[in-house]
Order: structure tokens, then sequence, then C-alpha cells
């Protein structure tokens, strides 16, 4: 577990001290809420963010871990909102439509990212192999393949 220390002052941590376990919970979470959202660089679509250090800074939904790529790929191959919405039942459908939305506004940029999640674009760039089994094999360190 890790350990947070503020550095608050006295008349703070003594009203904090006295307080209910639960009530400086609820206190330290919105903080904590208010901080993850100040870090988040907004976009022009109201309902997709980027995050430093989530899915790789790249657009999601906001509030959640789901990358606009993945709602391109379903978009693309065919799903309607509503097969979307029942995959993914904490979406709303006007969370899907923005993303979709920023899909035909960013055409390039994600179809750069479908690309690159492929297994065939990874295991060429990274030196990959995948046997009989579906096993994916790293290439062995010092390997120059790999360098």
């Amino acid at each position: 577990m890790k350990t947070l220390t503020l550095d608050l002052p006295e008349q703070m941590a003594e009203e904090l001290a006295e307080a209910d376990p639960e009530f400086v919970i609820q206190i330290l979470q919105a903080g904590l809420q208010k901080f993850h959202r100040s870090t988040e660089s907004a976009t022009e679509h109201p309902y997709i963010t980027r995050v430093p250090g989530k899915r790789g800074g790249r657009p999601i939904i906001r509030g959640t871990g789901i990358t606009v790529s993945l709602i391109a790929r379903l978009y693309k191959a065919g799903d309607t909102v509503d097969e979307i919405l029942e995959s993914y039942p904490h979406l709303r459908p006007s969370w899907v439509h923005d993303a979709i939305g920023y899909y035909l506004d960013h055409q390039n940029e994600i179809e750069r990212e479908i690309r690159e999640s492929r297994m065939e674009y990874l295991t060429e760039q990274h030196d990959l192999t995948i046997d009989e089994r579906g096993f994916v094999h790293f290439p062995e360190q010092g390997d120059s393949h790999g360098q």
C-alpha cells in the first residue's frame, strides 16, 4: 500500500482528525478527481479527452479507458451505436456518437492507431514471432534483429 503525506495547515489537520473518516475519504476522492481532470487535455469534442499516461495519451472517452480507436473499429465493422452500447453498457449514446465524430474528424490519426495496434504491425516492428500455438516470442536479449 502506498502512503500519501499531505502538508496541511494546522487548523485544517485538526478538523480532519476529528471528522468522520468516511467524510474525509469523500473529500480526498473529490480532490483527486479534480486533480485528475486538470491533467487531461481537452479536445474539440466534449466527451473525448487525452490523459497523459492513460492508453498512451491516445484519445479516449472522458472518464473511461475506452479509446476512440476501439469505437472506430466497431463502427467500421458495421456495429450500430446500440450494439456498441450492448457491449459497453457503462457508456452513453452521446459519448459513442462523439467518439465516432472524433474518428470522422481525425480519420488519419485514428486509422494510424488502428494500423499500429494490429498484430502484423507489432510483430514486424518488434521482431516478434508467433508459434503454431499462438504464443508470442520476443527476440533474445542482445539479438541484433530487435535492435
